[in-house]
């Protein structure tokens, strides 16, 4: 016969008297069943119950592992979703002659502006001049130490592109056309000089565009 009654919890005892408490079951048996009999029956309630708390964690993981897997689909189709409406980055304007005509103005209203060192903002690094009835000057450094009559506001150098055109690479290109540089002499006279130009542009690694040579030769006064 098994009498069953609530006690609380305490540790593992085995007493004579056939009282028998486990950790964390509050549950006491007096029975005249053989002790051995009764553990068996308890071992077999507590491996169900136990059986009983993994089945629950493991469908409440398998549950977790569920949402987790669609939440991570949900981002996943939101970025592709995102990146899908978003607008590709148009690519830069393939540069044209036209384009090379509108550095030379920009060009001459630097010159202009800020004198030498606005005109030389055009000039790459190893550049080369090669000026009228005199020597090579190579670099950038040496061409800027013969410009420097351009911060004189009585000289004016102003010059227009009459032609020009890029190589099929487009990263190359040129332009020429005819120039005119008014100073004055020891009189305040204006003194006129005109001439003939032609300008090689590079592209740089940033994108902008530098006169790489220049070269230039005078003419008569047109008519």
């Amino acid at each position: 016969m098994l009498v069953a009654r609530w006690e609380p919890p305490d540790k593992f005892v085995r007493r004579l008297g056939g009282t028998v408490s486990f950790d964390h079951v509050p549950f006491v048996a007096r029975t005249e069943t053989p002790l051995e009999d009764r553990l068996m029956e308890f071992h077999t309630i507590h491996s169900a119950r136990v059986a009983g708390v993994e089945c629950a964690l493991l469908s409440k993981g398998g549950r977790m592992k569920l949402f987790l897997t669609v939440v991570v689909a949900a981002l996943v189709a939101g970025v592709i979703v995102l990146a899908l409406a978003r607008p590709a980055a148009s690519a830069p304007p393939q540069a044209t002659a036209e384009t090379l005509k509108q550095l030379e103005g920009e060009f001459m209203k630097a010159a202009a502006e800020k004198g030498s060192a606005g005109y030389m903002s055009y000039y790459a690094d190893d550049a080369v001049e090669v000026p009228n009835g005199g020597p090579l000057i190579q670099g950038k450094i040496n061409i800027a130490k013969g410009m420097g009559f351009l911060d004189d506001k009585n000289n004016s150098l102003t010059w227009s592109p009459v032609g020009g055109d890029l190589s099929a690479s487009g990263d190359l290109g040129y332009t020429y056309g005819t120039f005119e540089f008014r100073s004055k002499d020891q009189d305040g006279k204006v003194v006129i000089d005109h001439g003939k130009y032609t300008s090689i542009w590079k592209k740089q690694k940033d994108g902008s565009w530098k006169v790489v040579l220049d070269m230039g030769n005078a003419t008569s006064q047109p008519k």
